[in-house]
């Protein structure tokens, strides 16, 4: 009885390793295709992957990003700012980067600052 049990378990936990490998696997190549159709400047076909992704990942900065840049790009100005104001209130990274470009919050010129040509 023990040993059924024990061989039960081994297969439940190989089952459950392998099925968050494949959803790491499936993670990746959603990632990989939306990155790709924004390159191809394909936005509109990205954002339901980066939307699929975001809900996967939750809060994740460089997701956040990647949905408000989509649609930004798509000419979905509504819908991109609350991405864009997420990802700009909780990337760490994403601070750094702002005040290493000189602006004040990603997407303008700080006050006071030259512009460059």
């Amino acid at each position: 009885m023990k040993a059924a049990n024990l061989l039960l378990f081994s297969l439940v936990s190989i089952l459950a390793q392998s099925s968050c490998l494949a959803q790491s696997d499936d993670f990746a190549v959603k990632s990989r295709r939306a990155k790709e159709l924004m390159a191809e400047g394909r936005f509109v076909q990205a954002v339901p992957l980066y939307r699929e992704l975001n809900q996967a990942v939750p809060n994740n900065p460089g997701l956040l990003l990647n949905l408000g840049m989509a649609l930004h790009m798509a000419g979905d100005e509504r819908k991109s700012i609350p991405q864009l104001e997420a990802w700009r209130s909780s990337s760490a990274t994403g601070q750094g980067a702002r005040s290493r470009r000189g602006t004040q919050d990603g997407l303008r010129p700080a006050a006071g600052s030259p512009r460059r040509a």
